[in-house]
């Protein structure tokens, strides 16, 4: 991940990079959410997800992290005096010990990753409480992404999303349970789960794939 790039852009990312809330709250639905959820934002940039999430879940802890210093910043200047949050510099890639959540959401991060697999795949057996929910998602399409990564800059122009199948396929052969997954012209996201050889405790059996319509 380029974090010369991220934090060359930062000053300009809330005047350039406008949230599209119908698209977000679409994609957040498909997590469970309680009142008090633990949660891990991943890549949370200048904190674009952070009132979508208090909106599902009111008194939620939420640990919101990003490799570049400059989003941090902004970042927390934006959110200054929201309680239950903590915001650190740090990269998803290196295994840490982050404690355990119930829901992880990379929302605008997955193709930014260089070891896709290895680490989601580190981040649902070692962050991830046994019920809890990953979640990958994008309110563009792959196609739209592809494109705009490989004509942005060179540092970012391999960065990359897949086919959902086939991405799901990689994750399965990984021993991980896919939840959920669905891509369109509008949307791509994939909710992944443990699956029950990985799990601490006794799972129900996982439900179908649901793929959703852009509404």
């Amino acid at each position: 991940m380029c974090v010369d790039f991220f934090n060359q852009i930062c000053r300009r990312w809330d005047e350039t990079s406008k949230p599209d809330a119908d698209k977000i709250t679409f994609l957040l639905e498909k997590l469970s959410w309680n009142v008090s959820t633990r949660i891990l934002d991943v890549g949370t940039g200048t904190g674009v997800l952070l009132p979508f999430i208090r909106q599902f879940s009111p008194q939620s802890y939420i640990q919101a992290i990003d490799i570049a210093a400059g989003m941090i910043e902004i970042a927390q200047k934006k959110y200054a005096g929201w309680g239950k949050v903590d915001w650190y510099v740090s990269d998803i890639e290196q295994p840490t010990e982050r404690g355990k959540f119930d829901q992880i959401i990379l929302y605008s991060v997955f193709p930014h990753l260089t070891d896709k697999t290895g680490t989601v795949s580190y981040l649902i057996n070692h962050c991830l409480t046994d019920e809890g929910e990953l979640l990958i998602a994008h309110a563009q399409s792959r196609k739209f992404l592809n494109h705009l990564h490989k004509h942005k800059d060179k540092r970012v122009c391999n960065d990359s999303l897949i086919a959902v199948e086939k991405q799901c396929a990689i994750f399965e052969r990984e021993g991980l349970e896919i939840i959920d997954a669905d891509e369109s012209d509008q949307y791509y996201y994939i909710v992944l789960g443990k699956s029950y050889a990985n799990s601490t405790t006794v799972m129900p059996a996982p439900p179908n794939c649901t793929c959703s319509s852009w509404k």
